[in-house]
């Protein structure tokens, strides 16, 4: 599966690091990208099951292409999302710190089951692999609902991936 993560505007050297790890290489650019957790913090505390660290130990990624949530939301009246991208293969990642994060509406499950859902990547079926790589229905909603303040990608799928990731190689999109 193909994964997406936004350039950072000023990046570093070639690596990606979790914000955690940041801190230490690059401390003068950790505090600028940490400016996106400002009142809710709490997200930074957060522990990520199966493999077991924090929010912020991981580095994130989208399983949808760019240009197919840029078709989303221009299609519900918002800007296109004008940006960088580099193009990871999964495939090339080590598995075992691979996971499919989906944040969804309580109203889009069943009361008993969690609103935060963890998979193993390597765990997916062809069709739930093939449904991830899709804007959902709940992200849609979040659009219409909240236009211009919606998060940009809120209640969309993330894969979380603890390591580092040299992109020195990596092909490189433009949205």
């Amino acid at each position: 599966m193909l994964l997406y993560h936004g350039v950072p505007k000023r990046m570093m050297g070639t690596k990606l690091y979790p914000l955690n790890e940041l801190k230490n290489v690059h401390s003068e650019l950790s505090a600028e990208y940490y400016e996106k957790y400002s009142g809710r913090e709490e997200v930074t505390r957060q522990v990520i099951p199966i493999l077991n660290c924090l929010w912020n130990d991981v580095i994130f990624f989208i399983p949808i292409p760019p240009d197919a949530i840029n078709f989303a939301r221009e299609s519900h009246g918002l800007l296109p999302i004008e940006q960088e991208w580099f193009v990871v293969d999964s495939k090339t990642l080590n598995q075992s710190n691979l996971l499919l994060f989906r944040h969804r509406p309580q109203w889009t499950i069943d009361a008993e089951l969690e609103k935060d859902e963890y998979t193993k990547l390597d765990d997916l079926s062809v069709v739930q692999e093939a449904e991830v790589q899709m804007v959902p229905e709940c992200a849609i909603w979040a659009m219409k609902k909240f236009g211009r303040k919606s998060m940009l990608f809120g209640y969309m799928p993330h894969v979380l991936f603890r390591g580092t990731i040299e992109t020195e190689n990596l092909e490189r999109i433009h949205t």
